[in-house]
């Protein structure tokens, strides 16, 4: 599942995929973006005069770069991380001073990092449209992943557990759309009894071609004796169909750690159920996305100790007084 495949057959056509990455991108590009002093995860938040002087803090929470706002590029970074094999590449542009003035984030599908036995990484490669190679050196570029517990040099999505459920999404959705393209099933047969000639049974095909406009229409045919009415509209198929249709989701929600009522479903749930679910939703999928995003902006500054701001998050707020 390269980045390409996963945006074309995951985010691009399957619902669930699409809104799950929504809710966990969306919901990261929203936190702002804070300094700690002493560059510890509980040191004093960096505020006033000095946060406001702080270039880092400008290109993360305004604007990174010429061609994006804040929102769109961490939107971005976050979909990449969950959608990419590689993790995401972010170039650092620097000024004449050698300091960094704004960042960009490298097209995933062309950029991989060089492995070295001595050095991890001995520079990036990035695959121009053009053909050409371009190589940026390791302390341009700020590589973020998903710890993969076999291969450091890759990133694990959630696309790879899912992949199979995703792939059935897919196949089942494109099945019942010809499905119904294609299907002439009447509603009901009204069976009379009796000889048919070749004229209505030329009528009666012509009835079971494809057709939307004639399905569930009643359909007479001609039978031995009396009349007959069969009900062809309840099928099996379809009960499998929306059976599995839920599994599938529920395959994929679990995958990316979204329950359905933070994708906007809170149908069948009470509101402490739904309560629940988001704190879950905070705890065990956002913390941890937003963990490996800052701990690899955190090398853009040597002082200090780069985190995002989740006081003013409700459900993290009702937790810790519930705490105390």
């Amino acid at each position: 599942w390269d980045i390409e495949r996963a945006y074309k057959e995951g985010m691009q056509k399957v619902t669930w995929v699409n809104r799950c990455i929504d809710a966990i991108s969306g919901n990261q590009a929203r936190l702002p973006i804070i300094l700690r002093k002493d560059n510890s995860n509980r040191g004093e938040i960096i505020s006033g005069k000095i946060a406001k002087r702080s270039t880092l803090l400008e290109l993360l929470n305004n604007k990174p770069n010429i061609g994006e706002n804040s929102y769109i590029f961490r939107y971005r970074l976050s979909a990449q991380l969950l959608l990419g094999t590689r993790g995401v590449f972010i170039e650092k542009i620097r000024g004449r001073d050698g300091g960094i003035i704004a960042l960009n984030l490298l097209p995933p599908q062309s950029t991989a990092p060089i492995p070295d036995v001595k050095k991890f990484v001995s520079g990036y490669e990035v695959m121009m449209p053009s053909g050409d190679k371009v190589y940026l050196k390791p302390e341009d570029v700020c590589w973020i992943r998903r710890p993969h517990p076999i291969d450091p040099y890759l990133s694990l999505t959630p696309l790879e557990a899912s992949g199979v459920a995703i792939e059935i999404e897919n196949l089942a959705k494109i099945y019942n759309r010809n499905y119904l393209l294609n299907d002439g099933r009447p509603g009901g047969l009204l069976v009379v009894r009796g000889e048919i000639d070749e004229d209505d049974k030329d009528e009666l095909r012509a009835r079971f071609r494809g057709n939307l406009a004639k399905t569930g229409q009643t359909t007479v045919i001609a039978a031995d004796d009396g009349v007959d009415f069969i009900d062809t509209s309840a099928s099996p198929r379809d009960a499998a169909y929306i059976q599995m249709r839920e599994v599938t989701k529920q395959e994929i929600l679990a995958a990316f750690g979204v329950p359905e009522s933070v994708i906007g479903n809170a149908a069948g749930r009470t509101f402490s159920n739904a309560a629940e679910e988001i704190r879950v939703f905070w705890m065990e999928t956002m913390l941890p996305h937003l963990e490996p995003i800052a701990r690899a902006l955190d090398e853009l500054d040597d002082e200090n100790y780069v985190d995002f701001d989740t006081s003013e998050i409700p459900i993290l707020m009702l937790r810790k007084m519930i705490r105390r």
